[in-house]
């Protein structure tokens, strides 16, 4: 049986595409917003900075295999743009579904709770802190475990051939945090939206030349006289 990654490697190296090997862990990026209580009286008074945060997830056949389907674990990066600067850092997380049913064919409805222990670097203290927070989500799961092919209607000539395995999600959720660094203390409620991507694996590739081929390809040819 022929193996398809390596037909593909033979393939598009021999059109002239630059292909690249790729590995993406599962990862969870949640965007939000929400209301904050800072104990500096140079913060502006309601202010609600944007939060972003994104999260390596447990390989699925490990969290499955140590601690079942019930259990989630994660590190992860979070930043928030504030008037008195930039609020970054990373975290643990240790999650637990609460619920979880089919909603549809191929689609799973989950409540979850989560626990991050966060440690902070915030302006102006130029100070590190601990942190943490507690979230409430819902999410809606599509299970993958098969192999991505290429779109064959790519206009571009780009493509993906690999592997995926975990969960698809998007959901929403709200949190509660609080932190301490140097002088500077706060906390925050917030809400937001909340993406879920599956462990991927493969090679992508990119058409040289296509851009030039394609003006070639319009250009008008000059009528003989």
């Amino acid at each position: 049986m022929r193996n398809p990654f390596l037909v593909a490697v033979i393939f598009f190296a021999s059109t002239g595409c630059v292909i690249l090997p790729v590995a993406i862990p599962p990862l969870q990026v949640q965007l939000g917003k929400g209301a904050q209580s800072l104990s500096s009286a140079d913060a502006t008074t309601g202010e609600s900075p944007v939060q972003f945060r994104i999260a390596a997830r447990t390989p699925q056949p490990l969290h499955q295999a140590l601690f079942g389907n019930d259990l989630d674990l994660g590190v992860g990066f979070l930043s928030e743009a504030r008037s008195l600067g930039l609020l970054q850092g990373g975290y643990l997380e240790g999650g637990a579904v609460l619920l979880g049913r089919s909603v549809a064919e191929g689609v799973i409805g989950r409540l979850s709770a989560r626990a991050q222990a966060r440690i902070i670097h915030t302006d102006p203290e130029q100070r590190w802190g601990p942190g943490g927070a507690l979230q409430l989500g819902w999410d809606f799961i599509f299970p993958v475990d098969g192999q991505v092919r290429p779109d064959p209607d790519s206009s571009d000539g780009s493509g993906f051939l690999g592997y995926a395995y975990g969960e698809y999600g998007l959901g929403v959720y709200a949190e509660g945090s609080t932190f301490a660094a140097g002088a500077l203390t706060g906390w925050a409620v917030s809400g937001g939206v909340s993406l879920r991507l599956p462990f991927l694996a493969g090679i992508v590739w990119f058409p040289l030349g296509h851009h030039e081929g394609e003006k070639h390809k319009h250009e008008a040819v000059p009528a003989k006289k």
